[in-house]
């Protein structure tokens, strides 16, 4: 019995030959649909990242875009409001106008209400002037003068004094 280490038998060419048909086979029928099956899924999944990730940079310009709405309508906001105090500010402004408007215009009304009833009064007082001065000049006199022409006389009298004073 001699041990032949480096022989080549039937045997083990029958296993290589097995072997070999089995990788072809296994190649065949399952190397090759799961590694489609894994090159889908891979692709799958590529495509999924670049969707999320598309959708991500969608929202940021979404999120970027309504902040700056956001900020839009703030300031639009702000300038109603300052439009608004600056309108209530004029017609207040206006209000208080028209109110010494009005106080000048009723004063004035009262001075010339408070003239004309002066000169009523001043016109009244003359006459009565007029007629005390004729009255107590008949009682010194003691006989009745002629009455229109006295009291012309006492009339321009009174307004000489009236200038004077």
């Amino acid at each position: 019995m001699t041990a032949n280490l480096v022989g080549i038998d039937f045997n083990m060419v029958l296993q290589l030959i097995n072997t070999l048909v089995l990788f072809l086979l296994l190649r065949h029928f399952l190397f090759r649909p799961v590694s489609g099956f894994m090159a889908s899924r891979r692709e799958r999944i590529r495509h999924s990242i670049a969707s999320a990730r598309e959708k991500e940079e969608q929202a940021r310009r979404l999120k970027e875009e309504y902040e700056a709405r956001l900020g839009d309508i703030r300031e639009e906001a702000q300038r109603i409001m300052r439009d608004a105090v600056a309108r209530a500010e004029e017609q207040r402004q206006e209000i208080i106008r028209e109110a010494k408007r009005e106080r000048e215009r009723i004063l004035a009304g009262a001075r010339r209400d408070i003239n004309l009833e002066k000169e009523k009064a001043m016109a009244e007082l003359k006459a009565q002037v007029v007629d005390l001065a004729i009255l107590g000049a008949q009682k010194v006199i003691g006989k009745t003068l002629d009455s229109n022409t006295n009291r012309a006389i006492v009339r321009d009298f009174i307004d000489e004094v009236g200038k004077v004073s």
